[in-house]
């Protein structure tokens, strides 16, 4: 099967998967399924790992409205144009990860990304920082089972959440170190060692109890290997 099929299969696979639980947890990881294929999903149609803006159209037309068809459009073969599709998917697998999308299915979504960011070289400090807060807050609503005194930790939560507290922590960080690891986690580099740490420093930003122990041992361990 090829990357074109694979990706629309999961989508319709897991948009069914919505329809058959209520349960809150089970949907709010399959809408980061969906949220995670749909981005592969765009970058695939946006065509830019294609050198030629030919062989774009060529693909979303045939995507689109078929082999048979679109053969017939482009006065080609059918099998010369199955050939075509093979060998993109071949080429986008080495771009996305040849498991990428299985990854993903398999509960994942963060790590599926992680692993298609980079193999094409999308890195972008928008991906780790968190949005405007407001939009992961549920919507306020009485409850007479609470106190505020019973939501400390909550209080705790929108303080660090607020711009006033943001702007508190920038004001102690050395803004030249900020500017320089923005720049090892969003700018393709050939280095290897840049390219190591930035893996490694997206692992550490995008995962959910992030090991800084972990991360410093990389660190220290490339710094090492630099001087030797």
């Amino acid at each position: 099967m090829t990357v074109f099929k694979k990706i629309e299969a999961a989508i319709k696979q897991v948009a069914y998967a919505k329809t058959q639980t209520d349960n809150e947890e089970e949907l709010a990881l399959l809408d980061e399924e969906m949220a995670a294929l749909k981005e592969i999903s765009n970058f695939i149609k946006e065509g830019k790992w294609l050198k030629k803006s030919t062989a774009v159209d060529r693909l979303l037309y045939t995507l689109r409205h078929g082999v048979p068809k679109a053969a017939e459009y482009f006065g080609c073969t059918k099998e010369n144009l199955r050939s075509t599709l093979t060998n993109y998917s071949k080429k986008l697998e080495g771009i996305i990860g040849s498991d990428t999308i299985d990854i993903i299915l398999n509960g994942n979504p963060q790590g599926g990304l992680m692993q298609f960011y980079f193999g094409s070289n999308i890195f972008s400090v928008d991906k780790i920082l968190m949005n405007a807060a407001s939009e992961y807050m549920p919507a306020p609503k009485y409850n007479p089972d609470f106190r505020v005194s019973d939501c400390i930790n909550e209080i705790k939560l929108l303080r660090i959440c607020s711009d006033a507290y943001m702007k508190s922590v920038l004001e102690r960080i050395n803004m030249d170190k900020l500017s320089y690891i923005l720049y090892v986690l969003t700018e393709n580099n050939s280095d290897e060692d840049i390219s190591v740490l930035r893996q490694e420093l997206y692992k550490y930003l995008v995962s959910k109890e992030g090991n800084i122990d972990a991360l410093k041992r990389v660190i220290l361990d490339r710094d090492k290997a630099g001087y030797e």
